[in-house]
């Protein structure tokens, strides 16, 4: 939260407010810690958090991230700093479990081709909420 400005705070508090999501935050904010298997996950999820305060990102796109983070393998979630729209050859497979926690789109298949068996695969691309992971939380 160092990135964010005791006037950020005091807005978001008031905006929790006014939407009534006071309890609902503060319940929701520790179940998602209590349940976390890393420790860099907190720092990760801190960041969405404050980008959140400083009005980066709505409340529930900020809730679902930390809810993925708290979902995904930390290196997977790693992989998204380096991970480029198209197939993934050798790393289809974190692609898939990025897919599957909800982190990418499918874009459909690459046939490929016989002379290189890595060549084809699921075409992956970064969606919404990658988007704000990276920008926000994996810095």
């Amino acid at each position: 939260m160092e990135n964010t400005t005791q006037k950020d705070r005091k807005e978001f508090v008031k905006r929790l407010g006014d939407d009534d999501k006071i309890e609902t935050f503060g319940k929701t904010i520790l179940l998602i810690f209590e349940r976390i298997d890393d420790v860099e996950k907190p720092s990760i999820i801190g960041r969405i958090l404050s980008a959140h305060i400083r009005g980066k990102m709505t409340y529930d796109d900020a809730m679902r991230i930390a809810a993925i983070v708290n979902r995904g393998y930390l290196q997977d979630l790693i992989y998204l700093k380096v991970f480029k729209d198209g197939t993934q050859g050798n790393n289809e497979a974190v692609a898939d479990a990025l897919f599957s926690i909800g982190l990418l789109s499918n874009q459909g298949i690459d046939g490929g081709s016989f002379s290189n068996p890595n060549s084809g695969g699921t075409i992956y691309a970064f969606n919404k909420f990658s988007k704000l992971l990276v920008k926000y939380g994996l810095q």
